[in-house]
């Protein structure tokens, strides 16, 4: 799903529930995690800038139930902050930053975690969604 092309449905679903943005890098969630977000009333997105046929296609190989947003012109993602200047071994780029945005009911940000390292990363999320 491109980020323009938002189903009514869906739209309406951000309104009611705690939304947690993710950007996912080869380390899909697993079913269990997204089931316990799914326990608090809470949906998991995922959002990059890659293609929607890539994003289909790493959806399939991972069987993700997680709806993922596609954002090639990174308007979604600068809104959020989770674009912007890298740098690996002494080289600079554009690129996600990993960040993690955790939408509350009345559609107010509750709480954004910045550089995020995969590793006990969904159970702190998790945790502030049952604080909520």
């Amino acid at each position: 799903m491109r980020a323009d092309d938002t189903p009514p449905e869906f739209r309406e679903r951000l309104a009611e529930s705690p939304i947690a943005f993710f950007r996912f890098v080869n380390r899909p969630w697993t079913h269990a995690v997204c089931d316990a977000f799914a326990d608090e009333g809470a949906a998991v997105l995922g959002i990059s800038a890659d293609s929607v046929k890539a994003q289909e296609s790493f959806r399939d190989k991972h069987r993700l139930s997680v709806p993922l947003i596609s954002d090639e012109k990174h308007e979604m993602l600068e809104a959020y902050g989770a674009w912007g200047e890298k740098s690996m071994y002494g080289r600079s780029f554009m690129g996600i930053i990993r960040t993690t945005v955790l939408i509350a009911a009345d559609g107010r940000i509750a709480k954004i975690w910045r550089n995020v390292r995969v590793d006990g990363h969904a159970d702190e999320v998790l945790g502030a969604v049952r604080e909520g």
